[in-house]
C-alpha cells in the first residue's frame, strides 16, 4: 500500500452535493462496444452556463477517442461542437467557436454565446470497430457562473493530513516552465501517493496537447491520470463550491489537485498564470492548507503550508477549478 493519511478523526464524514452554487456533476457509464460509439443526452437540469467534460478510459498502442458536444438553448439542438481528440492518434482540446452561433467549445470548456443553456449532448466516437476496452465513464461537470465563494460559512475543525505524499519539484527535475509543466506534475503527485511507480517527466509527456503545444489543460491530465490509476478510481475536472467541499474529498482519501492565481504567502513566486499544486491536507489550528507546489527550486521546499484565505483567494481566481479522484 503505497498511501499513508494522518486524519485526527476515526469516522470519516460524507459528503453529497444537494443544491451546490456551482453545478452538478453526470456521469455516464454505457459504451457501446460493438458500435465503439456513446450517445448521451440530459435535459431534466436546471440552466447552466458551462460544461467541462472528462473521460476515463485505457489508452492503447491503436485505439484513440474522439468527443463531440451539443447543446439546447430555446428548445434549439446546436449542431455538434468538436471537444477534444484522445488517444493513440493525439491529444488535443479543440477550438470549435464558430461553427454554432449560440454556442462554442474552447480548450476544455464548452459556454453559449449568450445567455443559458438547458440541455446537453455528448458524443464518443472510435475509429476501430469492436474496441477491446472501451470508455469506463464520461463526466460532464456543469456551472452556473455565480461569484465564487471559496470559504464555507463554517469550517472544517478536523486535521487531514497525506504526510506521505512524494516531493516534487519541477526545477529539481530541470523542467524551466514551471507554470505550463506544474498542473500536471501535482497529478503525478497525487498518482504516486495513491499507487506510486509513475515518472513525472513521462507523465508530463502524455499530457501534452498537440494542437495547442502546451502541457496545462485539465481534461487531457485527468484522462491521463485514469490512464496511470486504473478502473479502480475514477477521474474527472469540477468547479468546487467552495473550501469545504474541497475538504469533503480530501475526507474520502485522495489528494485534490487545484489551480491557483496570484500571490500566497510562503510561495515560489506570484502566480500571473494558473499554477497547479495538489492539496494534500488541512490544519484548522493553523488554518492553513498543506500542498505539494512543484513550483519550489528543491523537493524539501516543495511541501508547503498556504494560510487558507490566501489560498481560497487564489483559487478563486481560477473559479475553483479542481481535479477530483474518487475510488
Amino acid at each position: 500500500m503505497v498511501r499513508k493519511c494522518t486524519i485526527s478523526v476515526f469516522k470519516i464524514l460524507a459528503f453529497s452535493f444537494i443544491i451546490p452554487i456551482f453545478g452538478e456533476v453526470y456521469t455516464h457509464l454505457e459504451w457501446d462496444r460493438a458500435r465503439s460509439e456513446m450517445t448521451w443526452e440530459v435535459t431534466e437540469i436546471e440552466p447552466f452556463d458551462e460544461l467541462i467534460l472528462s473521460w476515463n478510459a485505457e489508452r492503447t498502442e491503436t485505439e484513440s477517442y474522439s468527443f463531440f458536444l451539443s447543446f439546447r438553448q430555446n428548445g434549439e439542438w446546436s449542431p455538434w461542437l468538436y471537444y477534444a481528440e484522445w488517444g493513440a492518434y493525439g491529444r488535443q482540446l479543440c477550438d470549435d467557436r464558430f461553427s454554432c452561433p449560440f454556442a462554442k467549445a474552447f480548450r476544455g470548456t464548452a459556454e453559449p454565446a449568450q445567455g443559458k443553456f438547458d440541455g446537453f449532448r455528448v458524443e464518443a466516437v472510435s475509429p476501430i470497430a469492436g474496441s477491446t476496452f472501451g470508455l469506463r465513464s464520461v463526466i460532464a461537470s456543469i456551472s452556473r457562473g455565480q461569484k465564487s465563494i471559496a470559504l464555507p460559512q463554517s469550517l472544517p475543525t478536523e486535521k487531514i493530513l497525506f504526510d506521505s505524499a512524494p516531493r516534487c519539484s519541477l526545477l529539481h527535475l530541470r523542467l524551466s516552465t514551471v507554470h505550463e509543466f506544474s498542473p500536471a506534475a501535482s497529478a503525478s503527485v497525487a498518482v504516486n501517493y495513491l499507487i506510486g511507480g509513475v515518472d513525472t517527466q513521462d507523465f508530463i509527456q502524455h499530457v501534452y496537447d498537440q494542437d495547442y503545444d502546451c502541457y496545462e489543460h485539465w481534461p487531457l491530465i485527468a484522462a491521463e491520470m485514469s490512464v496511470r490509476l486504473g478502473a479502480k478510481y475514477s477521474v474527472h475536472v469540477e468547479r468546487l463550491d467552495d473550501f469545504g467541499a474541497l475538504y469533503s474529498q480530501l475526507q474520502k482519501g485522495c489528494p485534490v489537485l487545484v489551480g491557483l492565481i496570484g500571490t500566497l504567502p510562503g510561495g515560489p513566486r506570484p502566480f500571473q498564470r494558473e499554477h497547479g499544486v495538489c492539496v494534500i491536507g488541512y490544519d484548522p489550528a493553523e488554518k492553513k492548507v498543506h500542498c505539494i507546489d512543484p513550483g519550489f527550486m528543491t523537493l524539501k521546499a516543495s511541501y508547503v503550508a498556504y494560510p487558507l484565505a490566501d489560498f481560497v483567494k487564489a483559487w478563486g481566481k481560477r473559479k475553483n477549478i479542481a481535479c477530483i479522484i474518487s475510488d
